[in-house]
Parts: structure tokens; C-alpha cells; sequence
């Protein structure tokens, strides 16, 4: 499946609308900026990398705004 390359806006906004609809305190981050290796180790973080791996293991991008919608409809 070939994604489309986002713009540096595009990536904004689609952070802030998962930190939205994921409800992320200013200290946690967003499934989109995590990588493959921890690099604090909290287990925000580990919550964060899992969802990310959920969205690519359902097919979703991982710069989905909504990604709980994302993999809530991917299950239907």
C-alpha cells in the first residue's frame, strides 16, 4: 500500500488531532513520532508504541488522525 508523503502541515495537524482524540496530557506523545526503540521507557510511551503497531499491523497510517476510530472501524 503506498502512502501519500505529508506535508510538514499535514503532520502538524495530524499530530495535534491525535492528542486530541487520544486525550494526551502535554507530556505524553502521539502514536505518529514513535519509533520502533523506547527512548524513555515510561509506559506511556509503551502504550504509545503499541497502539502504533496495531494501526500498521490493521493497515492504518500511522499518522491517522482519529486512530482509535481508525482501528475500531478496521475491526468491523
Amino acid at each position: 500500500m503506498m502512502t501519500k508523503r505529508l506535508t510538514e502541515a499535514e503532520k502538524s495537524a495530524r499530530y495535534a488531532a491525535q492528542c486530541t482524540n487520544l486525550r494526551l496530557k502535554p507530556w505524553q506523545e502521539p502514536p505518529c513520532v514513535m519509533g520502533d526503540e523506547p527512548m524513555r521507557g515510561t509506559e506511556d510511551e509503551r502504550r504509545s508504541m503499541e497502539l502504533r503497531r496495531r494501526m500498521i499491523d490493521a493497515g492504518i497510517d500511522p499518522w491517522h488522525p482519529d486512530p482509535l476510530a481508525a482501528l475500531k472501524a478496521a475491526d468491523q
